[in-house]
């Protein structure tokens, strides 16, 4: 298994790893719930008793309250796992052979985004939006995949053929886009029979987009 440079955030845990014969954990940034603040109640959860093969360096923590000790090493601590501190996670695990070591830190992560060209279909991407303030519309540049095209319309992935969330000319630089204004598809099951529950809304601390040009 190996998790590389991802941004894992929101949710109880930042991370939960079992039963992995190797592993790599490297370059992560790991939070928690966006809302009210950024303070996973576990940033990580490490359920192997066996850690023969691991890799683990370099993963930052998003915490609040840095001295709340939430870091679980299951089996090396014991059969149900405490609550330690990073530094003794590290030591426990053995983790903290590797350099550099994981750390926390207290500042809060701001407003970030990606974007992803379709390799299959060059004229097509897919944006992710991380809005950590909760903003109902964000700006962002998108100048490096709108400089060479006629003009472009963006959708929200969760309503691919709903409403044009923006829309332009090309070339195109930076662009506003709402981020609380789609709900999540109800859930199908393996029958075809929609579910009765309906997942929460990702909105507005988090969306994904497709953005198409012509």
């Amino acid at each position: 298994m190996t998790a590389l440079s991802n941004i894992l955030l929101g949710g109880k845990r930042g991370l939960t790893i079992k039963l992995w014969q190797t592993a790599t954990v490297t370059d992560n940034v790991m939070g928690g719930p966006t809302s009210p603040q950024i303070q996973p109640d576990i940033p990580v959860d490490l359920r192997d008793p066996s850690l023969t093969g691991y890799t683990w360096k370099n993963n930052v923590y998003y915490y609040t309250n840095l001295s709340t000790s939430r870091w679980i090493a299951y089996y090396q601590t014991s059969p149900q796992g405490d609550f330690v501190p990073l530094s003794t996670f590290l030591s426990v695990t053995q983790f903290n052979q590797f350099t550099p070591n994981d750390h926390v830190t207290g500042t809060l992560y701001g407003l970030n985004y990606g974007l992803t060209q379709n390799e299959a279909d060059p004229s097509r991407a897919f944006l992710w939006i991380y809005n950590k303030d909760g903003l109902p519309n964000v700006t962002v540049s998108l100048s490096s995949f709108l400089s060479s095209c006629s003009t472009y319309k963006i959708y929200n992935v969760q309503d691919p053929f709903g409403a044009v969330k923006a829309t332009g000319s090309c070339p195109a630089g930076n662009v506003l886009l709402p981020m609380d204004d789609v709900s999540p598809p109800t859930p199908i099951d393996p029958d075809g029979r929609r579910a009765a529950t309906s997942p929460p809304r990702t909105g507005p601390y988090f969306q994904v987009f497709w953005v198409q040009k012509s």
